[in-house]
C-alpha cells in the first residue's frame, strides 16, 4: 500500500524496543543504516526490503501504524494468549509501497489445526496517537500499572547496574556492590537496579526466545 504519491512525509510507528518513529520508511528501509541495524536490520528478499522482529523480544508490542498528514493505517495482532509473533514491515525496492504482516510461531503436526487470535485494522485520518489508543484499549486489561511500592513513589532516580558482565567481559563483582551504591548515593540516588544477562553479556545479546 501507499498513502499518497509522495512518501517524504510518511511515518511508520514500529515497536522496536520502546518504539521507533521512522520518517519515510520506504526510503529508510533501503538505506545502508537500516540494512546494518544489527538484529533488527532490513533484509532484501527478491524486490522487497523486509524487517521482522519478534514479540515478545525485540518487539515490545504487536502493532504498527503508518500515516501521513491526511491518512492513517493501524494494524495490530490482538491475541490474548500472547504467542511469539513476528512483527513484519516491508518496503518495495523498485515500487514505492509498504506492506505489513504478522508471523505466528506455533508448531503443529499433521492433522492439527491452529486458530490465531484477532487481527485489527483501522483506516483513519489521524496520527499515531490514535493507534496507540486502540492498542492500549486491548492490552490494558492484562496489565497491572499500579505496582510501585511506597518507598519508591517519592524517588526521582534509579542507579541501573547492568554492567556486571558486559560484551564477554566481567566489569564488576559482587564485592563491588557497596562501592557502586555509595557512588550513586553521592548523587542522591538511593536505589539500585541490579541485572544480569544470560548470553555473552549486556550490549551483546538479549534474553530473547528464538523459535
Amino acid at each position: 500500500m501507499f498513502l499518497s504519491d509522495d512518501s517524504e512525509d510518511d511515518y511508520l510507528i514500529y515497536p522496536h524496543h520502546a518504539g521507533e518513529k521512522i520518517l519515510n520508511p520506504i526510503r529508510k528501509f533501503a538505506g545502508e543504516k537500516m540494512q546494518n541495524y544489527n538484529r533488527s536490520a532490513t533484509k532484501l528478499v527478491g524486490n522487497v526490503f523486509i524487517r521482522e522482529i519478534n514479540y515478545c523480544g525485540l518487539a515490545s508490542m504487536s502493532w504498527m501504524y503508518y500515516y501521513d498528514n491526511n491518512n492513517g493505517l493501524y494494524i495490530g495482532s490482538h491475541d490474548e494468549r500472547f504467542p511469539v509473533t513476528g512483527v513484519i514491515a516491508e518496503a518495495g525496492k523498485d515500487k514505492p509501497y509498504m506492506g505489513f504482516n504478522f508471523r505466528k510461531h506455533y508448531r503443529i503436526t499433521c492433522g492439527q489445526t491452529y486458530t490465531t487470535g484477532n487481527y485489527v485494522i483501522a483506516i483513519t485520518e489521524k496520527d499515531w496517537h490514535y493507534g496507540a489508543q486502540i492498542y492500549r484499549s486491548y492490552i490494558e486489561p492484562y496489565l497491572n500499572f499500579d505496582h510501585t511500592p511506597e518507598f519508591l513513589k517519592s524517588e526521582y532516580s534509579l542507579n541501573q547496574c547492568y554492567n556486571f558482565k558486559r560484551r564477554d567481559s566481567i566489569e564488576h563483582y559482587f564485592k563491588d556492590i557497596p562501592d557502586m551504591y555509595e557512588s550513586g548515593k553521592r548523587w542522591g540516588i538511593r536505589h539500585m537496579f541490579i541485572a544480569s544477562w544470560n548470553r555473552t553479556g549486556f550490549d551483546s545479546f538479549y534474553p530473547e526466545y528464538y523459535p
